[in-house]
């Protein structure tokens, strides 16, 4: 879209100016070809001649020269319109070929993402694993500290029974 407006922008740049100005010129002269143009000798008579076939003939340059530039100017437009054309059709094919290369790396891209999948859904399931065993042994642990803590319990309660009774009876030795 930019591109296309700034085609349109350089081409009406170039053309109006020139077709303006040749027209004009070329229009004064076309109607008034016969009007005899104001010369310092008084009696004109051979001198009117030769100047009338002198502005014919740049009239006639004139012209030649307004054709030329404006097949210049049209020709320029014209190989404008080509590179816009062509400019075009290489955005898209440029835009085809990125796309296909977009889709052949989804193609790979793809296969990598499932492998990588497999290898963490098996990490999680073992890492699931070792949780449910931590928790179980955890579970043991808390039973075997429960179970000591009660046998040092009984023992202190013996001990304390068993010092006690040994206490009292060396009291009674004495």
């Amino acid at each position: 879209v930019a591109l296309e407006a700034l085609y349109l922008e350089a081409s009406l740049v170039i053309k109006p100016p020139f077709k303006h100005r040749f027209t004009y010129f070329s229009t004064y002269r076309k109607e008034s070809p016969n009007t005899p143009l104001p010369s310092s000798n008084a009696s004109g008579g051979g001198s009117d001649k030769k100047s009338s076939s002198y502005f014919i003939a740049l009239d006639s340059t004139i012209e030649n020269l307004q054709e030329r530039t404006q097949q210049l100017i049209d020709k320029i437009n014209e190989n404008r319109k080509k590179d816009h054309v062509l400019m075009n059709s290489f955005k898209e094919s440029l835009l085809m070929k990125v796309s296909s290369l977009a889709e052949k790396l989804e193609e790979r891209v793809f296969p990598v993402y499932d492998h990588n999948n497999k290898l963490i859904q098996d990490k999680l399931q073992e890492l699931s694993e070792i949780m449910e065993r931590i928790r179980e042994i955890e579970t043991e642990l808390r039973q075997v500290c429960h179970t000591v803590e009660m046998l040092y319990k009984d023992l202190c309660a013996f001990c304390s029974s068993l010092f006690s009774c040994e206490l009292t009876y060396s009291d009674m030795k004495h």
